[in-house]
């Protein structure tokens, strides 16, 4: 009670607080008191500070429900007996010559020091591997002969050379880290010395008709059976076969398998028995290869399923199977030898649940416990000696409670403190917080060794592979009386190193995502941001340049010239008191088949006093005023922007030529051209200069009229006129009286130009809001193109010619390569659980959305389309009035994606010196760094004297790249079940994303012509998806040559090398069974779909996803690809050029290239769900997921839903996957033959796509050709 998590609370934090301020509690519980002392009762009210109150029920003991199998006591004699086959085993390895081992071989050719060591030592123990095998067989023969009969041990002996010897011919490639050539040459030949290929092992049956015609077991021979054995085969025959449900109990996994098959082919008892094995099965990365291992523990994952069906009515079972089964049908358990204690003894005995069940133990006829009341009496000593244990173990837990050491360590910042006690449950807690994985066992390992002093121990606790490896392993200073104690210790040592390296925090929590006070923190203020968010309106610079005015700034001129096919047709000057940093390029669209280009050049400063004032504000109003009186402030001409003629050297004189209006018919009496002529002005028409006069022959001969069209009504010169829109143009001309009009005497060129004013001033503006904030927010950047600044801050609601979507694209992708690769080298203990938790952080939308605000860089996104609409000229006296600020609402995306747009637009500008600036200026909060020093950085990491291991040499040659550091590619090919001091993958595929995504993104936005930006999302999303990437894990390989041992005639034996395939998916490190599985399952399906999905990709219209999700491929294979990137990307210090030969290795480049060669929408990368959205139009569509046996409908499932992959290999025989999809509330297809729900899904939605088109293309036909088409 003392060391309970609850009882510390009270006692360490409870009770230090003054009584004011404690909580108050209230407590249920089924029993307050689990001891009998007297006093404990009382401790419990005084440590929660209350009193205990319960209601007193009499309660009926449940004994009586309680089955107690009977107990039977199966006798069997003992004979001396012989075997030919083990007596030859033994006399081999007896005989075996040490010095010709191939390992002691192996050192003396090497004769260093650290050799000679272990070479010594090899020669002083008799230690090699193919000593230990042979060795290992002889006492697992031995025991096989004493237990179970002669014939049982050469069926062992002679199956266990068989299957060896095969083992060295089959390709196997998991095997190559076991043994060598040389080792498994040299076995092969000793094994065969005992047991030739052409040598056939008799069966049972024929053993047992040999021995049924002579008088008696030949000693050479041996009896085929013990007669323990067929003790057990006649009590098994006698036992009614109907209801029998059984669990035979032995001592080793060689008995296990050998009795199985004895079983399953006597005469007496194959008819009857359906027979299963079950032993442990073992993950240690040390187990290798034993040819004394008979049972392939991957068939008896179903073992215990079948026995609780009745499929299998006995288990063969070593002693792991003493706990953790409950079969309530299991009437019989058989123990074939004597329980080793008291607590195998109730356990075993537990096994039996159904009423009048058997219990069956064992033992020999010249036993002393062959009586009842000696068994009974054995019993009583077993329990004695157990509650002898118990009372030790209870002497232990005494002083354990009593000697905690009160070990703390306290953090002052928080409070927070670790003790012995919560040590572990620390511990646990972190290791379940790294990176999730279906193959990996997350918890931490205890191991125990004794100590120098009697009955003391240390712990050693080892942590998961993805904790860096200089954190993976601690050890307990000192040395305590129990194990418990120990891994206390041990634990608390591994915790608070994980504090100092900075993983766990000051709340002694460990660091992730929303455990890191500072991220959670940070996140906490940005996600409090609303999707719209209320921000300045957009920038004007007008007023500035209004209070420049004021200033007494110098005159800056910019020449503007307006062209028509390259032709001029007038040239002005624009007076701004501030210069143009560039020069501009417009094009302007007069109507729907004119169109202009405006180009303005930055020119020099006016010298003062050259031109009055006056004399350029007259001429700028009276440009204006010819197109814009009816908006101008006639007393005003302070205009903030001002334009004269180009040429003119008096100013006065042009205004006072220009100004006013003559009559129509005098102008026309004097001849002058269309172009010196201005707008004439009929009831309040203007029209423009395009007229001629002309003589109506019909009505009066004298009278003379004017041709001409009307002025646009348009507005915005900017944008051409949509195609809908320009049959609604006319430009039909109208015929005037010239006696009822009057017709200006500026040039139809000015007042043309005038009308192009508010288009050209919207143009300036914008550059120079680009130019202003390159100035004031991205100074360091030092932008030389400000065409993209300016792209880079327009929204598509602005309606310029170009918006921010395309380099946000690019942008995305440059921020991700920095934050992954910073991340990386600034933090080299982190696991790639806190990378991806801070990385998502920092390229969030909420963090980009909030360093948009805080570099306020709001008001600079350019959201106001331009329409020109009641446009009327701007006034210096009118823009310095002060105002009260406006505001506007944004998206927090907008506000990110414009970060985004920034940063690849300063990549565009000046690669990744320019965006590394952009990244410092806009998010200055973290320590961006070049990205070559941060490779040089994570280089240093690597140990450079480790070697690549012979058996992995072929993968440089595969992936087409020799490693300076060999040990990067070690650990970018080790899954995290590896138990090793190589690291796991997984940093290095944090990289190698980013990496990747890096290069599709770049190589596709480069292209010429440029992609949209909707396509280039749908190329990067299929490029790297993880199914396109495991397909190219499972189609790269590279031929290896192998030895293969063959027998021949003679008996002598040929070693052949053999040139085969292996792909790059069998190099990868692991530890788990389970992966193996894996591999082998996703490969069977890749072979029966990399054709069709070849086609594809080579010539096909559309990209494979319906395909590649049926490949069901786990994330591993496309996690090593990507390891492999990242790996490639630190070896070269940064090289892009190497990735991406490697990346054409896989054929990845090489299909994007055809993907945009082809042209936008030759080849359709849109995911079928995606499609089928669009096609189905306003139309819900709905997937109902189910299993359907025999023709009946199964569970259905809802949209989307997968269900962990033990539930589906549960549900594999509950019938056939099965997709129906609803568009609306019709059933459009239904699909089956389901791998997945994903699969079954996309697939569903791929032909649903495929039927609506027709039935949309036969629509259109009919409506075409007339009829009605029923449903």
């Amino acid at each position: 009670m003392a060391s309970h998590p609850a009882n510390r609370i009270m006692r360490d934090f409870y009770h230090t607080t003054e009584s004011n301020s404690r909580p108050a509690i209230l407590g249920l519980t089924a029993s307050p008191q689990t001891k009998s002392k007297t006093g404990d009762l009382e401790r419990v009210e005084s440590n929660i500070d209350a009193i205990a109150r319960t209601p007193r029920l009499h309660r009926e003991e449940l004994l009586r429900h309680v089955v107690q199998p009977e107990l039977i006591k199966l006798q069997y004699s003992t004979d001396p007996a012989e075997s030919a086959a083990l007596q030859k085993l033994i006399e081999v390895h007896t005989n075996l010559d040490i010095e010709q081992d191939p390992y002691v071989i192996k050192l003396r050719a090497d004769p260093s020091m650290r050799n000679s060591k272990q070479m010594k030592k090899a020669l002083a123990s008799r230690k090699t591997y193919c000593q230990d095998q042979l060795k290992s067989l002889c006492m697992k023969s031995v025991a096989i002969f004493e237990e179970l009969g002669a014939w049982a041990t050469q069926f062992y002996i002679y199956t266990s050379i068989e299957k060896f010897c095969s083992k060295t011919i089959v390709d196997d490639f998991f095997l190559l880290d076991a043994l060598d050539d040389t080792e498994k040459l040299y076995l092969r030949k000793i094994l065969r010395s005992i047991k030739s290929p052409n040598q056939r092992a008799e069966s049972l049956q024929e053993w047992l008709r040999h021995e049924s015609v002579q008088t008696g077991p030949s000693l050479c021979r041996g009896a085929s059976l013990s007669k323990k054995v067929l003790s057990l085969v006649d009590y098994l025959a006698k036992v009614e076969a109907k209801d029998f449900r059984g669990i035979v109990f032995v001592k080793t996994r060689a008995s296990c398998a050998v009795l199985q098959h004895i079983l399953s082919t006597h005469p007496k008892t194959k008819d009857d028995l359906r027979i299963g094995t079950f032993v442990g099965i073992s993950s240690s990365p040390n187990r290798k290869f034993d040819m004394g291992e008979l049972i392939d523990v991957k068939e008896q994952t179903d073992t215990l399923e079948s026995f609780r069906r009745g499929d299998k009515n006995l288990v063969i079972a070593t002693s792991v199977l003493e706990e953790g089964i409950d079969v309530s049908a299991c009437n019989f358990v058989i123990c074939f030898e004597k329980p080793p204690n008291l607590k195998a003894f109730i356990q075993r005995r537990g096994r039996a649940r159904k009423s009048q069940s058997k219990y069956v133990i064992m033992f020999p006829e010249d036993d002393d416990l062959s009586g009842l009341a000696t068994w009974q009496r054995l019993e009583d000593e077993m329990r004695q000696r157990y509650m002898d244990e118990m009372r030790r173990i209870e002497k232990l837990r005494i002083l354990e409670e009593a000697d905690t050491g009160r070990r703390e360590f306290f953090v002052e910042s928080t409070g927070a403190k670790l003790t012995l006690e919560d040590a572990v449950q620390h511990l646990y807690h972190f290791c379940a917080t790294l990176p999730s994985d279906a193959y990996v066992d997350l918890k931490p390992i205890f191991t125990f060794t004794e100590g120098f002093e009697e009955d003391s121990v240390r712990a050693r606790v080892s942590l998961p592979n993805s904790v860096d490896s200089t954190l993976r392993e601690a050890c307990s200073p000192s040395e305590w009386v129990s194990e418990k104690l120990a891994k206390r210790d041990a634990a608390f040592e591994a915790y608070i190193a994980l504090y100092h390296a900075g993983l766990v925090s000051d709340n002694l929590l460990p660091l992730r995502g929303h455990g890191d006070e500072d991220l959670a923190e940070a996140q906490g203020r940005v996600e409090k941001i609303v999707s719209l968010v209320e921000i300045d309106e957009q920038f004007s610079i007008w007023p500035l340049i209004a209070r420049e005015w004021c200033g007494g700034s110098a005159m800056h001129t910019s020449t503007v010239r307006i062209t028509k096919d390259g032709k001029p047709l007038v040239q002005m000057l624009m007076i701004l008191p501030r210069p143009l940093s560039d020069t501009l390029e417009i094009d302007l669209y007069w109507d729907a088949f004119t169109a202009l280009k405006a180009t303005v050049d930055p020119g020099p400063v006016m010298p003062q006093n050259s031109i009055d004032p006056r004399a350029i504000a007259d001429c700028t109003g009276l440009i204006l005023r010819s197109v814009f009186e009816p908006r101008m402030d006639c007393e005003n001409t302070d205009f903030v922007a001002q334009f004269i003629p180009a040429e003119v050297k008096d100013l006065f004189a042009w205004h006072n030529q220009y100004h006013g209006a003559a009559a129509g018919s005098t102008t026309v009496d004097k001849g002058l051209l269309m172009d010196a002529v201005g707008i004439p002005r009929c009831a309040n028409d203007q029209l423009d200069g395009a007229m001629q006069s002309v003589q109506d022959d019909g009505v009066v001969e004298s009278e003379l009229y004017l041709k001409a069209r009307r002025l646009p009504k348009r507005a915005d010169f900017l944008h051409p006129i949509p195609l809908q829109d320009r049959n609604q143009v006319s430009l039909s001309s109208s015929l005037l009286r010239a006696s009822d009009c009057m017709i200006d005497k500026l040039p139809f060129v000015y007042s043309q130009f005038a009308l192009l004013i508010p288009s050209l001033l919207h143009r300036v503006e914008i550059n120079m809001i680009a130019e202003d904030l390159c100035k004031n927010v991205l100074p360091s950047v030092r932008f030389s193109n400000l065409s993209v600044v300016l792209t880079a801050i327009s929204t598509t609601a602005s309606q310029a010619p170009t918006n921010y979507q395309r380099l946000e694209f690019l942008g995305d992708s440059i921020l991700k390569t920095f934050t992954s690769l910073m991340l990386l080298a600034t933090h080299l203990n982190w696991h790639e659980g806190v990378l991806s938790h801070k990385k998502d952080h920092i390229v969030s939308n909420a963090n980009l959305a909030r360093a948009t605000l805080a570099k306020g860089l709001d008001k600079y996104i350019l959201t106001k389309p331009f329409t020109g609409h009641k446009w009327r000229p701007l006034y210096i006296s009118n823009l310095v009035t002060d105002r009260a600020p406006a505001i506007r609402q944004l998206s927090t995306k907008t506000l990110a994606d414009v970060v985004e747009s920034l940063i690849g637009a300063a990549y565009l500008d000046g690669g990744e010196s320019k965006a590394l600036a952009c990244l410092e200026a806009l998010l200055p909060g973290s320590p961006w760094t070049p990205l070559d020093q941060l490779c040089e950085t994570l280089h240093t990491t690597y140990d450079i004297q480790i070697s690549l291991p012979p058996p992995y040499q072929p993968l440089e040659t595969m992936i087409g790249y020799v490693f300076k550091l060999p040990s990067s590619l070690l650990e970018a090919i080790t899954h995290p079940s590896h138990h090793g001091p190589t690291p796991s993958y997984q940093r290095l595929e944090f990289v190698g994303d980013s990496i990747l995504d890096r290069i599709v993104t770049i190589t596709a936005f480069s292209h010429t012509p440029p992609i949209r930006v909707h396509t280039l999302h749908l190329i990067r999303t299929a490029l790297v998806n993880a199914n396109f990437l495991a397909f190219c894990c499972l189609t790269l390989s590279t031929p290896v040559s192998k030895t293969s041992i063959t027998d021949n005639p003679d008996g002598t034996l040929t070693s052949i090398q053999i040139t085969s395939s292996l792909a790059l998916w069998k190099f990868m490190r692991h530890s788990s069974p389970a992966v193996r599985t894996a591999q082998a399952a996703t490969n069977a399906r890749y072979q029966a779909l990399k054709d069709p999905i070849t086609d594809l990709l080579r010539d096909g219209d559309h990209y494979p996803w319906s395909l590649l999700a049926a490949l069901e491929a786990p994330k591993f294979f496309s996690d090593i690809i990507e390891s492999i990137i990242g790996a490639i990307y630190i070896d070269t210090l940064g090289s892009i050029p190497a990735c991406e030969a490697f990346l054409e290795k896989l054929g990845l480049l090489g299909y994007l290239r055809r993907v945009m060669q082809r042209g936008e929408g030759a080849v359709a990368m849109k995911h079928p769900k995606e499609e089928l959205g669009v096609v189905a139009d306003t139309e819900r569509v709905r997937y109902e997921v189910f299993r359907a046996k025999n023709g009946e409908v199964g569970e259905e499932r809802g949209k989307g839903e997968v269900k962990e992959e033990e539930d589906e290999e549960k549900e594999k025989g509950k019938g056939e996957l099965r997709c129906r999809v609803w568009v609306g509330e019709r059933m459009v297809v239904e699909v089956g033959h389901g791998i997945s729900g994903i699969e079954v899904e996309t697939r569903g939605a791929e032909e649903a796509v495929r039927v609506l088109k027709e039935e949309k293309e036969a629509d259109m036909q009919i409506d075409e050709e007339g009829g009605v088409r029923l449903e």
